[in-house]
């Protein structure tokens, strides 16, 4: 698996986001975010070019963001993920913030994670019910 791409600079440090194709800086929930990208892509195969990074989305006259989507061959949203700092625990309240989000998305996939903990979800849209997986699905095209 690739490397995170850090640079100390006079502020701090910075790591690079290959989805974003620029530095960011580095805090401890951007680390995590940072590495579920690199296994998404690395181990999982998805392609970069599929992936969004803390884009804003409203619900309820609320703005919100993402941290993480990732969409199928049709750009239509596959998997959405939040990331957390290692410290912050991977919990009920945290899957109730990814939920609320999917009432957009609509996606078939949630994962939640902190980067020690990962707890991921198949839901049932049409019957609005989810179940907890053990595994994310591997990237395949439509054609596979």
């Amino acid at each position: 698996m690739a490397d995170l791409k850090i640079r100390e600079t006079l502020n701090g440090k910075d790591i690079y986001d290959p989805v974003r194709k620029k530095f960011v800086r580095l805090t401890p929930e951007e680390e995590v975010r940072q590495r579920t990208i690199l296994v998404l892509n690395d181990m999982l195969n998805y392609p970069i070019n599929r992936m969004a990074v803390e884009r804003k989305l409203v619900y309820n006259g609320q703005e919100k963001r993402f941290d993480l989507l990732v969409t199928d061959d049709f750009g239509n949203p596959y998997i959405l993920i939040e990331c957390k700092a290692p410290h912050i625990p991977v919990n009920e309240k945290v899957f109730e913030q990814i939920a609320v989000y999917n009432h957009v998305y609509k996606a078939p996939y949630l994962i939640v994670t902190n980067g020690i903990s990962t707890q991921a979800v198949l839901v049932d849209i049409k019957n609005g019910k989810y179940h907890f997986i053990n595994d994310v699905p591997s990237f395949k095209t439509q054609d596979n």
